[in-house]
């Protein structure tokens, strides 16, 4: 037996390894033994280590703070395993899919990542459940689907990611922001998905790409003719070729159209 050493508030006293090989067989911590004994955490540790005694007290801690005890999650991995989704077992037992994850894994299971594309019938499910009140994050935690899948969907449809269908959230503002420089952001509608893989664009850029019929280049910018970043009228706005004050119109020299195309120049021979 080894004594040591340690202190209180105002008394010093000395602590076995007897002592605290039993103050940690009833409060499986480490730290919770130090703390109770007044010595240092590394002293258990090393006390533990000569004594032969495993250290299991994270895994206590795992199993007690855990939605199903160990039998339990043998059940879910054998469900897994059998070929039901988590998505599936989440809602049977209404929790989230990472509790479902958690205990598959302590069950020694594996759980895939590759999760399959939504069929038609489950992206109607999603349109549905929103439409009906529930969230982005709540119809992912209900399907077990990641929040940008179940936004990509709903922007499918024509859907925002204000937890309520446009108008009748309480926040709706008409689907117009103004950012920080001034200019107007708006809401991307079904039809003009091909011309922005945002939900808010900038309007100005917007109504060039409507314009022009196709998406706008990274290097192509929209000028303000008039200097008003509110105004854009299509006749207010001009395509350049790189950033303001230093690039290029781009405008036909015939007809005025900004709807130019880069081709590669032939070589003679």
């Amino acid at each position: 037996m080894e004594s040591r050493r340690a202190w209180g508030r105002r008394t010093e006293h000395t602590v076995s390894d007897e002592e605290i090989i039993a103050s940690y067989n009833r409060t499986h911590s480490g730290n919770a033994t130090a703390k109770e004994l007044g010595i240092n955490w590394k002293t258990v540790y090393a006390v533990l280590e000569r004594a032969g005694i495993q250290r299991d007290g994270l895994n206590i801690y795992r199993q007690n703070a855990a939605f199903f005890d160990n039998e339990k999650a043998a059940q879910l991995r054998a469900e897994y395993e059998s070929g039901v989704h988590i998505a599936e077992l989440s809602r049977r037992y209404n929790v989230k899919p990472l509790a479902i994850r958690s205990a598959i894994k302590r069950a020694g299971g594996k759980v895939e990542k590759v999760l399959p594309l939504a069929t038609a019938e489950q992206e109607q499910e999603i349109v549905t459940m929103f439409k009906r009140g529930m969230s982005r994050f709540q119809i992912s935690n209900r399907l077990g689907r990641s929040y940008p899948f179940i936004g990509r969907i709903l922007k499918r449809h024509g859907l925002t990611a204000l937890g309520k269908v446009r108008e009748a959230h309480h926040n709706w503002k008409g689907g117009v922001l103004i950012t920080e420089d001034g200019y107007r952001r708006v809401l991307v509608l079904p039809e003009d998905v091909p011309l922005s893989d945002r939900q808010y664009a900038l309007e100005h850029r917007l109504v060039m790409a409507r314009h022009l019929g196709r998406p706008l280049k990274r290097y192509e910018t929209v000028h303000h003719i008039n200097g008003d970043r509110l105004d854009n009228r299509i006749e207010n706005l001009q395509l350049l070729h790189g950033k303001h004050g230093k690039g290029q119109a781009l405008i036909c020299n015939h007809c005025g159209s900004n709807d130019i195309a880069e081709s590669e120049l032939g070589h003679e021979s």
